[in-house]
């Protein structure tokens, strides 16, 4: 599990990026949230692994975030966003014993977020910026004190319920 430990944006990202073989699939466990009527959890995926000057901003251009109470934040390069479509609702909070999933499908290049395994949408990479977008991590931000989350990154994906299993078989945090 990770905690957060003061007010403010910290962010973790995995150790691995996901595999590009197929679709990929990862949940995050909301064991904590005091605040979740506010927002301020975040998970995500973004082009590059962490380096330890950008784990106290969501704001990275190679980055795609569903934000508990907000919605879809996505960063910008070269002046265009790094998505192209969209399709998700607004405003969904990660409250205390809920569980965001995030599946990235690479032959549509589009990332898909769910709640307690129910889709909240769809997005798109746009097609000009795919060269930055070589390796995806996951990537998992947290604002408020207290706030907990466990990864799992065998689960199976619920779109993959019925037919072979969707994971995102990698290490979770170095």
């Amino acid at each position: 599990a990770v905690e957060s430990t003061h007010q403010g944006w910290q962010l973790i990202s995995a150790e691995d990026p996901l595999p590009l073989s197929g679709a990929a699939y990862f949940e995050m466990k909301v064991i904590s949230n005091p605040d979740s009527s506010r927002g301020g959890l975040a998970v995500g995926l973004c082009g590059h692994k962490l380096g330890a000057k950008e784990i106290f901003t969501i704001g990275l251009p190679d980055a795609v975030w569903y934000v508990s109470n907000n919605g879809l934040v996505a960063g910008r390069q070269d002046d265009k966003s790094v998505i192209s479509m969209e399709n998700m609702q607004k405003k969904q909070q990660f409250k205390t014993g809920s569980v965001v999933g995030v599946k990235h499908d690479i032959c549509t290049r589009s990332i898909q977020f769910y709640i307690n395994r129910v889709s909240i949408g769809i997005c798109t990479l746009n097609p000009e910026l795919l060269d930055n977008f070589r390796v995806l991590f996951p990537v998992f931000a947290l604002y408020v004190a207290g706030q907990t989350i466990a990864v799992d990154f065998a689960a199976i994906c619920p779109s993959a319920a019925k037919g072979p299993p969707i994971t995102g078989d990698r290490h979770a945090f170095g």
